[in-house]
């Protein structure tokens, strides 16, 4: 009897790898020549094709293992289900929201049959802007504007346009539902109804204590469109058999939906009609006056999968948002912003602020660019979010639900420094000083826009950006503060810092006890540095000459200041002039044999 013992190589398997040993494992157990066992005979090609089958075998159970893993798998759908393990349901699109008003257009009462007008809910308009469609949301089935009002009526209005699809209840414990949708479901503006009445929508089953509890879970669905989850008597209650199930949803275009201020006039118009008393119905644009209030912002697109591997591990704590890394998880669905930080100050002395989570957003400024703006012409005011944009965030807060009543959030406005970049380059005979030129600003533009760091920007990433460009030999650049010049113009800077201090103790008596309280005040400190003769204090820089970002702070490539010697920085990038981006050719160096080739090796070590 032949020997039981192993003879696969267990560090690697493939088809030919099995097909060797198993072979030399027969020649060695039954003294048979090689060719009894060839590829030829008829035992070697049912060996072969064993081979290849177990190969199969093996690639597919290791490709199941790694797909069971959050941080291996690579197909959608398995990265989208560990999400949802892990208790993160991934988020879909969400729609841009806006604000308008509208009322009657003076003069046109007397040719107007009736006394007013009247505009249901759900009443669609169109974005001259964008050519897409937008729909109003009332607070009720319809209102109605009377002619002779010169009040303006004041609407919500959402990118997309609202759907629903109606399904019978089974009476079964667990009733799944997926819905097909030709596009994509908002997150946030989905609602469930059970013969007529809204039901209620839980982030877990275990949210939905006992049978009288009308809700359901909303879940982004594996195969695409959205999953409608119900109870099972100890956990929410289950629809009947044969109820009838609605389900209303948004279908909109995500990130595409925001208009941003750099958009110049925005106009919408009607694409329904109103009705009128005789119920006739009535062309909207022809009556109407319609004013933008607030444009549509923060719309954001599907959930990156590569996103969800990084944030799934968080979902556990982001059912309620009552602490920094709830918010963060919470906003990360709007892919509206660069870079988000939500903390407290709870490790402090002062006490009045440790139920407040400070938010430190930057909105993605390659999102409001435009065919004739770059990173370098872009309003400064649009690195910053505006007064529109942080009430939108609030409204997503407060509309959510899950805000603890005990949170509160203020957001921290970044503090703008401005810098210049003076480029010194060498560059090749041949190659024209315009188009390196451009393709400089091209190379910075795409890094500004994309970088995340939060401690420094390095001289070295804009040099080894510059460095490949065709045409450039050897370049140096100049990082220029303008908190730096204007500090050593002036002799001095100022140098602010808090400090905390408890208040008179308060003593309270009461049921034969006495009760100390002791308050504490945050004051603001601000010291004046007296420079020294020939003294660079170095302000936004560190001894490379890289760009240091202090806690809030937002660096930008601007200019409109003068240096320490009166020179003016032009604030945008001007050819011949001092500014903000200033490339000075100092050398040109002849094309020979030698610095091509020294050039070709240059990159393929890079």
């Amino acid at each position: 009897m032949p020997s039981k013992q192993s003879f696969l190589s267990k560090i690697a398997i493939s088809s030919d790898q099995i097909f060797v040993e198993t072979k030399t494992y027969l020649q060695r157990v039954y003294n048979k020549a090689s060719s009894q066992f060839s590829s030829a005979s008829p035992f070697g090609q049912l060996v072969k094709v064993l081979s290849n089958y177990y190969e199969h075998l093996f690639y597919y159970l290791e490709d199941a293992q790694a797909e069971n893993h959050p941080y291996t798998a690579s197909s959608i759908e398995a990265i989208y289900g560990n999400a949802q393990l892990a208790g993160h349901n991934p988020t879909r699109s969400i729609a841009a929201m806006g604000e308008i008003r509208f009322k009657f257009k003076p003069g046109k009462e007397s040719v107007f049959p009736g006394p007013y007008i009247i505009l249901t809910d759900g009443i669609k308009l169109k974005c001259n802007n964008n050519n897409l469609i937008y729909t109003l949301k009332f607070n009720s089935d319809q209102v109605r504007i009377s002619k002779n009002s010169t009040e303006f009526t004041y609407s919500m209005i959402y990118q997309g346009i609202f759907e629903s699809q109606k399904l019978i209840g089974t009476g079964r414990l667990m009733q799944t539902f997926n819905l097909n949708i030709n596009g994509t479901a908002d997150h946030v503006n989905v609602k469930v109804f059970v013969n007529g009445k809204l039901w209620k929508q839980y982030e877990s089953l275990y949210d939905m204590a006992g049978n009288e509890t009308e809700g359901c879970m909303v879940r982004t669905g594996l195969a695409g469109g959205i999953d409608i989850i119900f109870g099972n008597t100890y956990f929410g209650k289950v629809p009947e058999n044969g109820s009838i199930i609605e389900v209303q949803y948004l279908v909109n275009a995500g990130s595409l939906g925001t208009i941003n201020s750099n958009s110049g006039d925005i106009t919408f118009e009607f694409m329904d009609t109103g009705l009128a008393v005789t119920g006739d119905e009535i062309d909207l644009n022809d009556y109407m006056i319609l004013d933008v209030v607030t444009p549509p912002r923060l719309g954001s697109d599907r959930e990156d999968y590569n996103f969800t591997k990084f944030i799934a591990p968080l979902a556990s704590k982001s059912f309620v948002l009552a602490g920094p890394v709830n918010y963060e998880h919470f906003l990360s669905r709007y892919n509206a912003f660069s870079y988000i930080d939500a903390f407290n100050t709870v490790d402090d002395d002062y006490l009045d602020d440790d139920n407040v989570t400070y938010l430190f957003l930057l909105p993605d400024v390659s999102k409001k660019l435009t065919t004739d703006v770059d990173y370098f012409t872009i309003p400064a005011n649009e690195f910053t979010l505006d007064s529109i944009e942080k009430n939108g965030i609030k409204r997503a807060i407060r509309e959510s639900g899950k805000q603890a009543t005990t949170s509160e959030i203020q957001f921290v406005d970044p503090e703008i420094k401005k810098y210049a970049i003076n480029i010194v380059l060498r560059y090749f005979e041949g190659y024209d000083k315009d188009a390196l030129n451009i393709d400089i600003r091209t190379k910075l533009n795409d890094y500004f826009l994309s970088v995340k760091r939060r401690d420094r920007i390095p001289k070295s990433d804009i040099i080894a950006l510059i460095e490949g460009i065709e045409g450039i030999d050897s370049v140096n650049i100049y990082f220029v503060s303008e908190e730096n010049e204007t500090a050593i113009k002036n002799g001095y800077y100022i140098k602010k810092s808090y400090k905390i201090q408890p208040t008179t103790p308060f003593l309270q008596e009461g049921e034969g006890t006495k009760k100390r309280f002791i308050f504490f005040n945050k004051e603001l400190i601000e010291t004046k540095i007296n420079l020294k003769e020939n003294e660079d204090p170095m302000l936004g820089l560190d001894e490379f000459g890289d760009i240091i970002i202090g806690s809030n702070e937002l660096p930008v490539i601007r200019g409109g200041w003068s240096d320490r010697y009166n020179t003016y920085y032009q604030e945008y990038p001007t050819k011949g002039q001092p500014s903000s981006l200033s490339v000075y050719f100092k050398e040109k160096i002849e094309q020979t044999l030698t610095t091509q080739v020294q050039t070709a090796n240059r990159k393929k070590l890079g």
